[in-house]
């Protein structure tokens, strides 16, 4: 019997896997959106929450999952790398108890970036983020999520699992290190801006984003444009995120504890940047199709300032022909940008 939900869900896969978080655009993107189109269609006017629930019934919400976990998957015989002979090679765990590796940098300051990593991608990968930040005077910090090489577990539930990655990346910090939480700014880069909004809003720390996304359920959108109707990205991402199970009972709150629980990420990037009052920088790849180039960036700027707000182009940085990977490294006006942020929270 033809399911049309899970027909919609291969094909939302097959795009994004085919795409992939390093690589252009599938080029049989344009045939699978020709094959979903008519029923695409058929949602449009539909409720987003019969959508949501349908998608959860038939499994058509665990597309996010194939989006938002691991690309390169677990690899037991994978050992972490480091990054330089001057920096040290960490590990802690979560509050749950997954064992979860990174490496540390030390400036000799107290001033600290702690980086959470995108798709493809972990702790090692930020050697050159962390050497530029060193090189500014701050300490810098990166951990693997959960399910990526060098830690253990999964990020299947991602509400849980980016919420006790921050958590277990800010104790690292502030109970091993002995950094105070007022010296500590967070960059997020891809996949890893929903972790540092998450802090920019439960731990209220500065943010710097760069090439994230706004939501899940947005990112059919970005990479086939206006043929796929925002309610039924959102209702995919919901279908997946909203029935995820609660936070398990944990014998330690870690730095938590005063609050009394550990807050679920709605790893929602417009969700978090409404509810925070956290300096927020936002860069973005001018050809970055995945994120939804310019126009999704200022949908995060508008959510954290105010959609009438002016836009101050100090925290509004566009990386000129950039795309998904090009970072602000390299980019001297960028560079500099990042620099006078970071001093002005810091210092």
């Amino acid at each position: 019997m033809f399911n049309k939900s899970i027909f919609l869900s291969a094909m939302l896969w097959a795009s994004f896997a085919l795409g992939g978080e390093e690589g252009e655009p599938a080029s049989s993107s344009s045939f699978l959106t020709m094959l979903g189109s008519s029923y695409i269609e058929s949602l449009r006017n539909l409720p987003e929450n019969t959508i949501v629930k349908s998608f959860y019934w038939t499994g058509g919400g665990k597309v996010v999952e194939k989006v938002a976990i691991p690309l390169n998957g677990q690899n037991p015989h994978y050992k972490p790398i480091g990054w330089d002979a001057y920096s040290e090679k960490v590990a802690t765990h979560t509050l749950d108890g997954i064992r979860i590796t990174g490496n540390w940098l030390a400036s000799g300051n107290l001033e600290t970036v702690i980086m959470f990593h995108g798709n493809g991608m972990n702790a090692d990968d930020y050697e050159p983020w962390a050497t530029w930040f060193n090189w500014q005077g701050f300490n810098a910090l990166a951990l693997t999520i959960q399910g990526y090489p060098g830690s253990e577990g999964t990020s299947e539930n991602l509400p849980m699992a980016s919420a006790l990655l921050v958590e277990a990346a800010f104790r690292f910090a502030m109970h091993e290190k002995n950094i105070p939480l007022e010296k500590i700014a967070v960059y997020g880069l891809s996949l890893g801006g929903a972790y540092a909004t998450y802090a920019g809003r439960y731990l209220g720390v500065p943010v710097i984003l760069q090439n994230t996304l706004t939501t899940i359920g947005d990112m059919p959108q970005n990479i086939i444009s206006n043929y796929f109707p925002s309610i039924v990205g959102r209702a995919i991402a919901r279908s997946n995120l909203d029935y995820q199970p609660p936070m398990p009972e944990l014998e330690s709150l870690g730095i938590f504890a005063a609050r009394g629980s550990v807050p679920l990420n709605s790893y929602n990037n417009i969700e978090n940047l409404k509810n925070t009052n956290s300096p927020v920088m936002i860069l973005f790849g001018e050809k970055d199709w995945l994120m939804g180039r310019e126009k999704r960036a200022q949908e995060l700027y508008k959510a954290r300032y105010g959609k009438t707000a002016e836009i101050d182009q100090n925290l509004f940085v566009k990386i000129s022909d950039g795309d998904h990977c090009d970072v602000f490294l390299g980019n001297i006006k960028a560079e500099a940008q990042v620099r006078e942020f970071l001093q002005a929270q810091l210092r």
